[in-house]
């Protein structure tokens, strides 16, 4: 409980840069608390919530460069993965990148759970 809390509290003083995952990682932690010791039900939430914000900053314009030319006002905007968004660019294709990069790492990780493994040697 502690921890949710914690990642809260430091993601609203942090909430123009990382603040937005910190919260929502934190308000997980909450909800997720009467069931902590279920590794089943946790472990894929908190796995897809993690993919979907890797995915939604990879995916998302995050850096933008204006210019007016002959008074066109032209505006290009570039993700960390390099893809270039012109003409208003929008968060849309983040939450889509996003969206799918948690259902797919839920699905894996449920899977791999169902299955019996869990990764040690």
């Amino acid at each position: 409980m502690a921890v949710g809390v914690g990642l809260i509290a430091f993601g609203v003083i942090s909430l123009f840069s990382i603040g937005y995952p910190l919260i929502s990682m934190g308000v997980a932690h909450l909800a997720l608390y009467r069931v902590r010791h279920r590794r089943s039900i946790r472990l894929p939430i908190m796995a897809g919530l993690v993919a979907f914000w890797v995915a939604f900053v990879l995916v998302s314009p995050i850096w933008c460069v204006s210019r007016d030319v002959m008074g066109t006002g032209e505006v290009w905007c570039r993700s960390f993965l390099g893809a270039r968004y012109t003409d208003n660019p929008s968060y849309l294709p983040g939450l889509i990148a996003g969206t799918a990069a948690a259902v797919i790492t839920v699905a894996a990780v449920r899977n791999r759970l169902r299955n019996g493994d869990t990764g040690q040697r």
